[in-house]
């Protein structure tokens, strides 16, 4: 489950939310400006984690723990064979 900065759940409406939104600014094409941390504390701030959950659940891809054990079986199924 994700939760917001403040430790509130994140739902379905919220995330849809947030995805219209950053959609409606993909259309718009709104030029992007990129800048570099000063600290990793700045950069830690930042909801990349969030993010990338919520692609990996859109793609049905395992999050968080169960990450992990995607990668370790795929080790056990896969790499281990070459």
């Amino acid at each position: 489950d994700m939760a917001a900065r403040d430790g509130s759940p994140v739902t379905d409406e919220m995330i849809a939310a947030a995805e219209r939104a950053a959609n409606e600014v993909i259309w718009q094409n709104v030029p992007v400006t990129t800048t570099r941390f000063d600290t990793a504390e700045e950069a830690k701030s930042m909801p990349f984690g969030a993010v990338f959950d919520y692609f990996n659940l859109k793609n049905n891809v395992p999050v968080g723990e169960e990450y992990i054990a995607a990668i370790q079986q795929y080790e056990k199924d896969v790499t281990s064979k070459r």
